[in-house]
């Protein structure tokens, strides 16, 4: 790698962001979205804090942020496709569905 991402962007942020873009797109996991998303603001803050910096030159953050999300979207997706495959739509669906007898 030319420059060291974000630990906390490219582990924690960036991952439950695609995780949670993932969940929405696919309508897997509704209750997890928002809290994933609220953690995914760790990897955005930690982006704009990588510009911040003014003694960095502007090539080296845009690479860095960069470098950040791709690795995070690759954790992210492994992630989610490991969590899919180990929680089946059927029991999930079940804890989802309202238990009412339908009207006659």
């Amino acid at each position: 790698l030319l420059v060291r991402p974000r630990t906390k962007e490219f582990l924690f942020g960036q991952p439950a962001l695609f995780f949670a873009l993932a969940a929405a797109a696919s309508g897997r996991f509704p209750t997890w979205v928002m809290p994933l998303i609220v953690v995914g603001a760790i990897g955005q803050a930690s982006l704009l804090d990588t510009f911040c910096h003014l003694h960095t030159p502007l090539l080296i953050s845009v690479l860095r942020g960069l470098i950040g999300w791709a690795l995070g979207a690759a954790v992210g997706v492994i992630i989610f496709v490991l969590v899919a495959r180990a929680v089946p739509q059927a029991e999930e669906a079940e804890k989802t569905s309202l238990p009412c007898a339908p009207l006659a």
